[in-house]
């Protein structure tokens, strides 16, 4: 088996998760979407969205943006 990480629209993405996810419905909105193919088949969708709750504290979605891009590279998200 060998995955690669594939360009995936969100549209896509979120009709794999309608279609494979067992008790999740799709999210309605993301920033970005991607895939995991095993050659031709997908095999996995990673949707990438806004931050979920915040009560309005300035610059909180920019310290959860780059906790998650930190988190995304193998880092520690609090650093």
């Amino acid at each position: 088996m060998s995955l690669a990480v594939v360009p995936c629209s969100i549209q896509d993405a979120r009709e794999y998760v309608r279609q494979v996810h067992r008790h999740h419905p799709p999210p309605l909105s993301g920033l970005f979407a991607v895939a995991c193919a095993d050659g031709e088949r997908i095999c996995g969708v990673a949707i990438v969205g806004h931050p979920v709750a915040t009560d309005g504290t300035k610059n909180v979605c920019s310290a959860l943006y780059a906790a998650c891009w930190r988190a995304c590279r193998g880092g520690d998200p609090n650093k």
